[in-house]
């Protein structure tokens, strides 16, 4: 397994998940971009774009083991301009992308969720 290969797979698999998900803009709807690695810079502060990003933060390949394993960390950035309810929006994507990865353990028939270890969300 290389992380770039599963920070790939998985930022795809995320980005067919999440069409359906936009975010209302001063220039119109914006859709929920998903980024492998870490995100572009941003160089005008104009707007505020939603995102979600795909990062191996540790891997373990011991010498002997018969499988590679990762840590992903996913990051999300959700604009919503509601004052009151606006953080719903990030709680309905982060509770989406959950549901979709305890339903399909498996990302792209190469890499496999740890079923022994639970999905954190800090």
């Amino acid at each position: 397994m290389t992380p770039i290969n599963l920070m790939d797979a998985l930022a795809k698999r995320l980005q067919d998940l999440l069409t359906d998900y936009t975010a209302e803009q001063p220039s119109g709807t914006v859709p929920v971009t998903v980024y492998p690695g870490y995100i572009p810079v941003q160089n005008n502060a104009a707007e505020k774009k939603s995102f979600v990003y795909v990062l191996v933060v540790e891997t373990d390949d011991r010498a002997g083991n018969d499988k590679s394993i990762a840590v992903v960390e996913l990051g999300f950035s959700i604009y919503d301009a509601d004052g009151t309810d606006g953080w719903r929006s990030l709680y309905n994507v982060v509770e989406h992308v959950r549901q979709d990865l305890l339903k399909y353990r498996f990302v792209n028939m190469k890499f496999r969720l740890d079923l022994e270890k639970p999905i954190v969300f800090k």
